[in-house]
Formats: structure tokens, sequence, C-alpha cells
């Protein structure tokens, strides 16, 4: 059996209201949604920056260490180098 065919009218139909239906909640400032004055944004700006503190320091770690590699790669280059003119020196 085919479905019958909706008759669009151009407008939606509203649902009827109901006094038992709940009232939408007056939007809160995130300065101001906390307990004990502590505010949704401030716990999400400490988590991030404690994110961000931990990632610096992380990365500053590594920085020192690939300046104590390069400083170790470079010292060892300059022996080579100082090796290599030492032996071709005095010209013959």
């Amino acid at each position: 059996m085919p479905r019958k065919r909706k008759i669009s009218t151009g407008t939606q139909p509203q649902p009827a209201t109901s006094s038992t239906q709940k009232q939408k909640k007056a939007p809160v400032s995130w300065e101001k949604d906390g307990e004990a004055g502590v505010s949704s944004i401030r716990v999400l700006l400490d988590c991030l920056v404690a994110k961000l503190n931990n990632l610096v320091a992380k990365l500053g770690q590594q920085v020192l260490n690939s300046m104590a590699k390069l400083n170790s790669s470079l010292t060892k280059l300059c022996r080579q180098a100082e090796q290599l003119a030492d032996q071709a020196w005095p010209p013959s």
C-alpha cells in the first residue's frame, strides 16, 4: 500500500505550551558561576596554564640536552681538526 502524502501548509505547527514545561534558566557568566569564589573560567585557565608550564619545562629540558650534545660534538670535531692540522704542519 503506498504511503499517504503529507500536505504542506508552509508553516510548522507549534507544540502546545503547558505550564508544566521547564522554564529556561537565565545565562550565568563564567566569572560568577562557581562555588566558594572559584569560577569555571578560573578552573579552565588554571588547567591550561599548568599544562603549558609542563610543556615549557619539557621543551626547555630538550633544548638543554640538545645544546649539550651539540657542544660535545663540536668539541670532538675541533679536536679532530686540530689533530689534522698538526699532522699537516709544517708543510713539506
